[in-house]
């Protein structure tokens, strides 16, 4: 393996590790938990970390009222410096679930970080906690190229919905 490769890897290992810092410090899984199931889905859990973003996903029986309470949950404990609500249940949009997200925004070790919260009835909590398992073993082999494609992204300044990791994922998978 080349040692642009291995520096490669290792700074995808660092930012999962940082990742996994910031959520320890901000206790987020023991919060949302009052909300339903919780998981870690995306790059951190498929172990592709690029972005300084991380996809948590609650399976909750009324999404629109446990998304409101967690964002005045999350508000009132001054976790972090920036909050937002977004409705795509009642406004949908493409290449977005039919649910509710909180976002949260904050400066973690000088960097900036994002925390997608989606609230998610069960069929979908379930239907993307499975795509993400699945994920996982079929993009083990294509790991570096998929890191090379989204540090291209970040040197060409485009952003992430732009230019998703999903669709990334299944460019590399073809």
């Amino acid at each position: 393996m080349r040692c642009e490769d291995n520096l490669l890897l290792e700074q995808s290992r660092m930012i999962k590790q940082k990742a996994k810092t910031l959520l320890d410090k901000l206790e987020l899984k023991r919060v949302l938990e009052r909300y339903g199931e919780v998981e870690i889905i995306g790059s951190y859990a498929l172990d592709v970390m690029w972005d300084r973003d991380i996809d948590i996903i609650v399976r909750c029986e009324e999404s629109f009222e446990s998304a409101k309470s967690a964002l005045v949950d999350l508000i009132t404990s001054r976790l972090v410096q920036k909050y937002e609500f977004g409705d795509f249940e009642k406004f949908p949009r493409e290449k977005r679930p039919k649910a509710h997200i909180v976002n949260l925004q904050t400066q973690f070790e000088g960097e900036k970080w994002e925390i997608e919260i989606w609230f998610f009835p069960i069929e979908l909590f379930e239907e993307q906690k499975a795509k993400c398992k699945g994920l996982k073993e079929r993009l083990k082999p294509f790991k570096l190229d998929i890191l090379k494609q989204k540090q291209e992204r970040v040197h060409q300044g485009a952003t992430k919905h732009e230019k998703s990791s999903m669709e990334i994922y299944e460019d590399v998978m073809r």
